[in-house]
């Protein structure tokens, strides 16, 4: 019995031994790749970077002047075909919309304050005839009342 459990811990012992072996490889590589590219990066020419970086950005540069240019003629263009009737009556449109809108902003405003008005009415108390404070008042209508025509009494 011995002879197995000395045999499954030589086993591990080898596992251990080969885990560490291919740890060492792996970062025996990952070094190897880190020094090619440092030595990549300190043999870059950097002037020739930044030339074709310039010249990469004057194409771009040029593409965007004549993408402008373009831009501009076909709205000239544009403009030239709607002619000045056009333009007016689109411009009238969206003014009308505008006013339109304000209206109908106006309206919703005005609306609210009915609601407001109308709340304060329901309210409010009775204001025509005579109310029941004023019937305790009068005791004798008659003597309110003078006579302008014939002889007193």
């Amino acid at each position: 019995m011995g002879s197995i459990e000395d045999r499954e811990r030589l086993k591990e012992e080898y596992k251990e031994h080969f885990r560490a072996i291919r740890d060492l490889r792996k970062k025996a590589a990952e070094s190897e790749r880190m020094a090619k590219i440092s030595s990549a990066l300190h043999s870059v020419n950097k002037e020739s970077i930044m030339d074709s970086f310039d010249q990469a950005l004057n194409k771009v540069r040029e593409t965007i002047e004549i993408a402008e240019a373009k831009i501009e003629m076909a709205i000239e263009a544009r403009l030239d075909d709607h002619g000045d009737d056009e333009l007016r009556e689109i411009e009238q449109k969206r003014k009308a919309k505008e006013a339109l809108d304000k209206i109908r902003s106006d309206m919703g405003v005005l609306h609210n304050d009915l609601v407001e008005k109308v709340e304060e009415i329901q309210v409010q108390t009775k204001t025509l005839g005579p109310s029941a404070s004023d019937s305790t008042k009068k005791t004798d209508s008659s003597e309110s009342v003078k006579k302008s025509l014939g002889p007193d009494k």
